[in-house]
């Protein structure tokens, strides 16, 4: 079925696009230089002000990502993340699409410990609760996005 598509779309893409006239004709601006446009987009000030906070946005992503690695490694306890871990069903999960994985005829996955699986199904949790936060962005997911991780890591630290 895929492949009548396919074809049907390799047929009707270039017929479309070698019949189609554009009737409006384009208004002819003023040439500017590069010189010019970056001399405008400095003296912007909301392109400025958005510049800066995806800079820092990228920077705080950066940072927060690095450290989850370290927190994760070194300060949760090792033996509570892998009583959480085999609780939740996460290493049977694991264990079955790693069988499915390598009968495909794929090498299987390498493991890397309670830290590491913690830390991918931290990663998972909270690319998921982003993902309902922007298809509901009038609900207070977005805040239960960012506290429901936090809280999960309180558990795991041996310290409290």
């Amino acid at each position: 079925m895929l492949v009548l598509f396919a074809s049907m779309g390799i047929v009707c893409f270039p017929i479309t696009f070698l019949t189609t006239k554009e009737r409006i004709l384009p208004i002819v601006e003023a040439k500017t230089s590069v010189s010019q446009d970056i001399h405008d987009l400095l003296r912007n000030l909301p392109w400025l002000i958005m510049l800066i906070v995806t800079v820092l946005v990228f920077i705080n992503l950066a940072l927060k990502g690095s450290a989850y690695v370290y927190y994760f490694k070194d300060y949760l306890d090792e033996a509570a993340l892998a009583a959480f871990l085999e609780n939740l069903g996460f290493n049977t999960f694991i264990a079955n699409l790693n069988s499915v994985v390598m009968s495909i005829g794929f090498s299987g996955f390498h493991g890397g410990g309670s830290a590491t699986s913690a830390l991918s199904l931290f990663n998972a949790c909270s690319i998921i609760m982003q993902i309902v936060g922007i298809c509901f962005p009038n609900m207070s997911l977005i805040v239960l996005a960012s506290g429901i991780p936090r809280c999960c890591i309180i558990c795991f630290n041996s310290s409290l």
